[in-house]
């Protein structure tokens, strides 16, 4: 796994990770129970961006969550995660030609937010491309106005 930091410009930051043949593996096999072929691939690209999520939260030790992260509600949009102190964490991927993303609305007391994850066309790298609190209501975002990764942290 590799991590690096983009600076897009100086209030868009983003973190890379590299995916594994053995990450994308994992993701085929896990889609394969889905019951057509655009649900299968949406399940494939969210596990993606599931690894990719606990890469990063694994290299920089940013909480203390069990060894292996819950996936709790897998929908055709997002994935919500299980992780410290039962909080759920979302995860939203986007592809390389969104400018302006949909989150949904439907958290609760328990979500911590939603880190936004855009996916390479090979899927070779994953780009967390920022941190979103949530919100009662369904929020239309820029992708250039998403708030840095880091702003995961301050809100812990």
């Amino acid at each position: 796994m590799i991590l690096c930091i983009n600076n897009k410009t100086q209030s868009f930051n983003s973190i890379s990770i590299s995916l594994t043949e053995t990450l994308k593996f994992k993701a085929r096999k896990i889609a394969t129970i889905a019951s057509n072929f655009k649900i299968a691939r949406q399940v494939y690209l969210n596990q993606l961006a599931v690894y990719a999520i606990k890469n990063y939260l694994d290299s920089y030790q940013i909480l203390n969550y069990p060894a292996s992260l819950a996936i709790l509600n897998s929908k055709p949009i997002n994935t919500d995660l299980l992780i410290c102190c039962n909080k759920l964490l979302r995860c939203f991927v986007v592809s390389n030609d969104s400018s302006i993303i949909e989150i949904p609305g439907d958290c609760n007391q328990l979500t911590l937010g939603t880190i936004v994850v855009q996916l390479e066309f090979d899927c070779d790298n994953a780009e967390l491309i920022g941190f979103v609190p949530p919100s009662n209501q369904s929020q239309v975002i820029a992708v250039q106005s998403i708030p840095g990764i880091d702003s995961l942290i301050d809100s812990i």
